[in-house]
C-alpha cells in the first residue's frame, strides 16, 4: 500500500478508527467494529475487520478494539470497552494463528489496544490483561484518551496515568503508540510517560485549518511567531511575501509565499491546503529529529524543550484572545 500512495519509505498503519475523526458517541455494539467509508458507517465483526485489513499488507496493524470512552463516560462503559478489547484481540490473534501458521511467517506487526478512558483502575486491568499477550504481539496502541487540545491540565492528567498506571505494567521492549492529535507540547510530556510513536494527524489537522506550523525547534528558533500562522487571516497575510516559516527547506517555503498561500486559501482551492500539508509535514518530521536526538543524548534538553513550546502555545493563545 506504501508503494500505492507514493510513500514507499514510510510505514503504513491500519486501525479500526481514523485519528483525525473521532467516531461519534454511542455506536459501540457487542459484537462488531464501526468503521466508515465515503461518510457510510460499515459494521464489521473482528473477523471481518482483520481478513479487510490484512488484505492492505499493512506494515502495523491495531487489533479491533472499542476505544468510545470520552471524559464523561460511565464506570460501566469503562468495564465494557476494556474487556470488549480483549475479546476482540483474542478473536484477532486466533484468526492470525489459523491463517498465517504463526507470527514468525508475517511481515506485519500487531499492536494490542489498551482501553480504560481516564479511569485507572480499568487502564490498569486493560493494560495487565493487553500484557499476558505481548508474546503474540509487536507492541501496543495506547486509546481511548479523548486529550483536549491545549489543556496542560488535561495534557498533565494522561501523562501522568500512562507514567504511573500503564507504562510499569506493558513491556519495556516494545512500543507503545499513541494516534490523534498531539500538540507538539504533549509530544514532549507524553514521550517523557513512556509512549514511544506518534502519528501526523496534528500536521495535517492544522494544514486542513489553514494553519503553517512555526514552533521552534532549537534555542535559536526561540523569537517564532507560535506555535502556527493562520494564513486564513487575510488581513495579515495577503500583502505578505516571505515564506511561511523563514529558513525552511520544504518546497512550500522554498518556491511560495504566506501571501500566495493566504489567496488560495480564500478562494477556495484546493493546492492552498496541500501546500500547508507538504510545509507542516516537513516540520513535524523535523521536530521528532530533534526529539530523537535529543533522547539518544540523555534527554537533557527535554525542559528546555517545554518551555520553547509553552512560549509559543502562549503566543497562539494571546492573538486568539
Amino acid at each position: 500500500m506504501s508503494s500505492f500512495v507514493g510513500l514507499p519509505s514510510h510505514p503504513v498503519v491500519v486501525s479500526p478508527q481514523d485519528p483525525l475523526n473521532p467516531l461519534p458517541d454511542n455506536l459501540t455494539e457487542s459484537k462488531t467494529v464501526s468503521v466508515w467509508y465515503r461518510g457510510q458507517r460499515t459494521r464489521l465483526t473482528p473477523e471481518d475487520y482483520v481478513e479487510s485489513a490484512l488484505r492492505a499488507a499493512p506494515d502495523v496493524l491495531v487489533a479491533p478494539c472499542d476505544g468510545q470512552t470520552p471524559r464523561d463516560c460511565s464506570e460501566k462503559r469503562l468495564m465494557k470497552s476494556a474487556a470488549r478489547s480483549i475479546e476482540y484481540l483474542d478473536v484477532c490473534l486466533r484468526l492470525m494463528e489459523e491463517k498465517h501458521s504463526g507470527r514468525k511467517t508475517k511481515t506485519t506487526m500487531l499492536l494490542g489496544a489498551v482501553e480504560g478512558g481516564r479511569s485507572r483502575r480499568w487502564r490498569r486491568w486493560s493494560a495487565e490483561k493487553t500484557a499476558e499477550r505481548a508474546g503474540e504481539l509487536d507492541g501496543f496502541l495506547l486509546d481511548g484518551f479523548f486529550l483536549a487540545e491545549e489543556d496542560e491540565e488535561d495534557l498533565s492528567a494522561v501523562a501522568g496515568l500512562i507514567r504511573d498506571g500503564v507504562a510499569p505494567v506493558l513491556p519495556a521492549d516494545k512500543p507503545r503508540m499513541l494516534l490523534g492529535p498531539c500538540s507538539p507540547l504533549a509530544v514532549v510530556e507524553l514521550v517523557t510517560a513512556g509512549v514511544d510513536l506518534f502519528d501526523s494527524s496534528f500536521a495535517v489537522s492544522a494544514a486542513e485549518k489553514g494553519h503553517a506550523l512555526t514552533f521552534p525547534l532549537t534555542q535559536d528558533q526561540s523569537s517564532s511567531p507560535g506555535l502556527w500562522i493562520d494564513l486564513n487571516e487575510s488581513s495579515l497575510y495577503k500583502n505578505d511575501f516571505s515564506p511561511p516559516l523563514k529558513d525552511c527547506a520544504c518546497p512550500c517555503c522554498q518556491r511560495h509565499t504566506r501571501a500566495y498561500v493566504c489567496h488560495l486559501l480564500a478562494t477556495g482551492e484546493l493546492l492552498g491546503s496541500v501546500l500547508l500539508a507538504a510545509h507542516n509535514l516537513h516540520h513535524w518530521f523535523a521536530f521528532f529529529d530533534h526529539l530523537r536526538r535529543s533522547i539518544r543524548e540523555g534527554g537533557g534538553d527535554l525542559q528546555q524543550m517545554r518551555e520553547r513550546l509553552r512560549e509559543a502555545a502562549s503566543t497562539n493563545r494571546e492573538e486568539d484572545h
